[in-house]
């Protein structure tokens, strides 16, 4: 009934701590992940030593991108974005994963990674500066099929030039948001456990059979291979409705060490390993008649993106 209580059912375990997040799973022979990221913005990883790294205690390995196997690229709906790092020396953003330190603990692979040298040959990176990211193109594009639609789309635009011309009103107004990280309590986390040829991630996920799919078609594997458990998740914000890298890249440490992963991001990386909601400038016009009926509606938006 509408105004009566509904308790819920994960209050009790959430509020006293006995909750199984992603983080919290554990399985036997398992390995702790911690990635390395790159330092610069742009340019190539040339070397990467990993000698003082392994003389940690408890680490037990140390995976490059010559290590992992290379991986299906085809986009699949969910997926966040096209770059699967650790597939090339290329870097495109500070923060993106260039190895992977594996240990006994947590604690060592922490160490090794703090450890390992990597040498880079910077390039001038792109950026957007000032006047660039107001320039709005007004050439009018179809929707594409992303793999949301349940539908064929239809497009249609008249004359909104003419349209603002014939009005006996008009207001334009420009309106900015700032790019803002999502950060829920819960960090995203993965343990990727292999038996034979069948997969289960425990994940920090909004939309477990995203995970799958992605998961899947990265990995070329059939989809019911692929078991996602998400018990429970402490916040997401939408962040954890689409798919990252690290959901990728702890299967396949997993199946290249054939030892159970487990990669948790550290807060720091949450920033610089997951997306945001992006800088907007949105432009708006609206024509009306004398008598206040809308003659035009204009809506043109500059969204930050990568290239």
């Amino acid at each position: 009934m509408i105004g009566q209580p509904i308790p819920r059912l994960d209050g009790p375990a959430k509020v006293t701590g006995a909750a199984p997040y992603a983080a919290d799973q554990a399985v036997p022979n398992l390995l702790h992940a911690v990635i390395v990221t790159a330092a610069i913005p742009a340019g190539r990883v040339t070397a990467i030593d990993d000698t003082e790294a392994l003389r940690e205690r408890g680490v037990i390995r140390v995976l490059t991108q010559s290590d992992l196997p290379r991986l299906n690229r085809a986009d699949a709906p969910m997926m966040a974005q096209t770059l699967i790092p650790m597939q090339s020396d290329e870097i495109r953003h500070e923060g993106q994963p260039v190895a992977i330190v594996l240990g006994e603990t947590l604690e060592a692979a922490e160490a090794g990674a703090h450890r390992a040298r990597v040498r880079y040959e910077p390039a001038k990176p792109r950026l957007p500066v000032g006047a660039e990211w107001e320039e709005i193109d007004q050439v009018a594009v179809a929707p594409k099929q992303g793999g949301f639609l349940f539908f064929e789309p239809t497009f249609a635009k008249g004359d909104p030039g003419a349209g603002l011309a014939a009005g006996d009103r008009r207001f334009e107004a420009a309106y900015l948001q700032p790019s803002r990280h999502h950060n829920p309590m819960e960090p995203s986390a993965t343990l990727a456990v292999w038996e034979g040829d069948n997969l289960t991630l425990y994940d920090a996920t909004q939309h477990v059979y995203g995970v799958q799919r992605v998961v899947a078609t990265v990995l070329g594997i059939p989809p019911e291979r692929v078991r996602v458990i998400s018990s429970h998740t402490g916040g997401g914000f939408g962040v954890k409705g689409w798919i990252w890298p690290h959901e990728i890249l702890a299967p396949v440490a997993a199946k290249v060490v054939g030892r159970p992963v487990k990669l948790v991001l550290t807060r720091s990386q949450m920033y610089s390993m997951l997306g945001y909601q992006p800088r907007t400038v949105q432009k708006v016009a609206l024509g009306s008649d004398a008598a206040g009926r809308l003659t035009a509606v204009t809506h043109d938006v500059v969204n930050l993106t990568a290239v």
